[in-house]
């Protein structure tokens, strides 16, 4: 299992991989960076050497709430899998659960 790290800027994206399985751990775009694609570059960096590197899936957690990054995942090939009650916390809410074929 290995840690994989890519950044711009203030921007960072954390992706844990398992064999040909990875999970995005983190993905942070400060506020001052935000719907300028920034997110978008990184992940798809981010898949295309994890397709390298024999990756399959990619599986996301996000917030059900967060409807800018559902929508970012979904434009990607994001497919909901999942549903996980009391997920995240300060404050408390629900995450759904994205697979994206690599």
């Amino acid at each position: 299992m290995s840690l994989l790290n890519w950044q711009q800027d203030d921007a960072v994206l954390t992706v844990q991989v398992a064999g040909d399985v990875a999970d995005i751990v983190d993905i942070t775009v400060p506020e001052s960076l935000r719907r300028q694609g920034v997110a978008t570059h990184l992940l798809q960096q981010a898949m295309a050497e994890l397709v390298q590197q024999s990756v399959k899936e990619l599986f996301l957690e996000v917030r059900t709430s967060n409807t800018p990054a559902i929508g970012l995942y979904q434009k990607l090939g994001a497919i909901h899998v999942g549903h996980r009650p009391t997920y995240y916390t300060n404050p408390t809410e629900d995450a759904d659960v994205y697979k994206i074929t690599l």
